[in-house]
């Protein structure tokens, strides 16, 4: 349509599949569509065409529609606008740089889309990607067909890797959209993201927990607790929400067991693990000032930054796909691996023996349990020395 002078009793009766310009803002465009009505920048400066979503009418009032372009003429005439992205990976770029400076923590963005989604997508053009290309990625993942680095995936498909794949494509082209990079957005009600279905049967090779261990050095409180989790099969909330008053000591003042009340367990039953050398020098050695044994911020407050801490360890042990949990299914198949009998792997894991044993059998097995820790976390040592 030619360019008129806007209002909104025009604007509630513009016909739909329309562009109108606004006569009185050069470069504003208020676009029909069957969905609704939405404002544009249009416009072409120093030989390019720049192209914006302002927003969505009445939400954004006309008045606020000239305002932004106005405001937004005024930074391309003064070379503050970034160039038009023309492939998936030159939009990615710019987007990456506007996660540098406003997310918490856009390494772990950049190290997931550049590792997953990049080598598929980079080149492709922007205004020729469907949401099939994008969908293709994210179930790439969660069956293992993903290429890392030319190679497949390390151990086969990652739902959960998946799932937070498909949240930072959508976040990506949600953007890119946004700012005009996207005329027509590829897949506005997000991406199908997969559910883990079944029992989890995640554990760590030899190689793996080398790699991970390694990768926890320095890392507090997270590395320090991922290690204890693997050398005493303990759930993470257990180790990670310890107090001084949950840690037996020696006459020496050593750890020698975790404590652990009932109320603080899954099974609901208080819980003594006996600690292997190497796992009471983790837990004594925390750094630490007061009563929490792994604080956050806080020192009254357990460490709560997990996904975070996760992502960068396996990132920075080149593994993927596990959990905290399942350092503790390692742990239990590791003592299987060892030879230590199922029932005392049962009494490490807390979990409860059968009901005529328990009735009859009132041994607290404290010297098996601790003789199956020691043996599993001199294995570790020797996989990781």
């Amino acid at each position: 349509m030619p360019a008129t002078a806007l209002n909104d009793r025009m604007l509630r009766s513009l016909p739909p599949n329309t562009d109108t310009p606004d006569l009185l803002m050069p470069g504003l465009v208020a676009r029909k569509r069957d969905r609704g009505l939405t404002f544009w920048l249009v416009a072409m400066r120093n030989g390019r065409r720049h192209k914006q979503r302002l927003g969505a009418w009445p939400a954004l009032s006309l008045a606020d529609a000239r305002t932004a372009v106005r405001v937004r003429m005024g930074a391309i005439e003064q070379g503050h606008v970034t160039t038009p992205a023309g492939t998936f990976g030159e939009g990615l770029d710019q987007y990456l740089t506007h996660l540098e400076a406003t997310a918490r923590d856009p390494g772990q963005v950049k190290w997931l889309l550049d590792r997953f989604a990049r080598p598929t997508l980079g080149s492709v053009p922007l205004a020729r990607l469907h949401r099939r290309d994008l969908q293709a990625v994210v179930d790439a993942v969660a069956g293992g067909r993903a290429k890392v680095e030319g190679a497949p995936m390390s151990k086969g498909g990652s739902p959960a890797t998946a799932a937070r794949v498909a949240a930072m494509l959508s976040a990506a082209i949600n953007w890119l959209h946004q700012r005009g990079h996207i005329e027509t957005h590829p897949c506005p009600g997000g991406l199908d993201r997969p559910a883990a279905n079944g029992p989890r049967e995640r554990i760590l090779t030899d190689a793996e927990i080398k790699a991970v261990w390694a990768a926890c050095e320095g890392r507090e409180p997270a590395g320090r607790v991922l290690r204890v989790l693997l050398l005493t099969g303990c759930r993470r909330e257990e180790v990670n929400g310890l107090t001084q008053g949950e840690v037996e000591r020696d006459s020496d003042a050593s750890p020698v067991a975790l404590l652990l009340p009932a109320e603080r367990t899954k099974a609901g039953r208080a819980h003594r693990v006996p600690l292997s050398p190497l796992a009471a020098d983790l837990i004594a050695q925390a750094p630490h000032t007061g009563d929490v044994l792994f604080p956050g911020r806080h020192a009254s407050i357990p460490f709560k930054g997990w996904s975070r801490a996760v992502e960068d360890i396996q990132r920075l042990s080149k593994t993927e796909g596990w959990t905290p949990h399942d350092l503790r299914r390692t742990c239990a198949s590791g003592l299987a691996r060892l030879g230590v009998r199922p029932d005392i792997i049962d009494r490490v894991l807390n979990h409860a023996p059968p009901r005529l044993r328990r009735v009859y059998d009132r041994h607290d097995y404290s010297a098996e349990m601790r003789d199956a820790l020691v043996k599993w976390a001199d294995h570790v040592s020797g996989v990781v020395s």
